[in-house]
């Protein structure tokens, strides 16, 4: 099956919610009111996206005809979607930090005079190690070495097996603070749970992660058209699992 991935262009919003959701079982006691909880089961990432007005028709901008045209492929809940969260597209630490224009070793740069920017964290980084399904953490390799809090609480990461972004959910959310060694490794607490194992080499994403949805219900995703011939488009999508 074909997953679609939401434009760049359209990666602007004027409301958004993103949010990992537990799904835990739960019986209350009729003498005492006391309720046993056994879970979370499950927990699935939820996107929920408002967008900026568009207009019907523009050379170079965003079109609510093309909104509505992306929403009508994805055949209701019967299709994928691939999202980022437009909110949370870089880790904590690269919105502290100033990059600088750096040069080659030899202090050459491109052929255009530009360097390339230093001070960010990689865009990918690698497992180092395998972890098996259900792990809650993983460790990693290819960041800065001798950083503390080199990766935040919340700072997302997207496993891609063998630098290829799976067709399930792979997304993951750090769960505490990581400051890595000096060969710029380091272990992470991760949640949900991984979805599926992981081996040695596998790519971690960082810059703009993105997982596998569909939408919560066939009828998600209506363009709303006012007096002024502006649409405006909000969905919610619900993140598809590993069977």
């Amino acid at each position: 099956m074909t997953i679609y991935s939401w434009p760049r262009a359209m990666w602007r919003t004027t409301n958004s919610s993103f949010y990992l959701r537990p799904g835990n079982l739960v019986s209350t006691s009729i003498f005492t009111g006391s309720r046993s909880v056994l879970g979370p089961q499950v927990q699935v990432w939820v996107a929920e996206y408002t967008f900026p007005p568009a207009p019907e028709t523009h050379a170079d901008k965003v079109s609510w005809r093309e909104l509505s045209a992306r929403i009508t492929r994805q055949k209701g809940i019967g299709g994928l979607l691939r999202l980022p969260d437009f909110g949370r597209l870089q880790p904590a630490r690269d919105l502290e930090v100033v990059p600088t224009d750096g040069e080659f070793s030899d202090g050459t740069r491109f052929a255009d005079g530009t360097g390339f920017v230093e001070g960010w964290l990689p865009p990918y980084i690698a497992i180092d190690e395998a972890a098996a399904r259900g792990a809650e953490s993983i460790v990693v390799r290819g960041l800065p070495p001798s950083v503390p809090r080199c990766l935040r609480m919340g700072d997302l990461g997207e496993v891609r097996p063998n630098g290829v972004p799976a067709a399930h959910a792979h997304l993951y959310e750090v769960a505490g603070e990581a400051g890595t060694d000096a060969n710029g490794k380091t272990r992470i607490k991760i949640q949900p749970p991984l979805r599926a194992g992981v081996a040695a080499g596998d790519q971690v994403v960082l810059q703009a992660p993105t997982s596998v949805f569909r939408l919560s219900q066939d009828d998600d995703g209506k363009v709303m058209r006012d007096v002024h011939g502006h649409g405006r488009l909000g969905f919610t999508a619900i993140e598809e699992l590993p069977r």
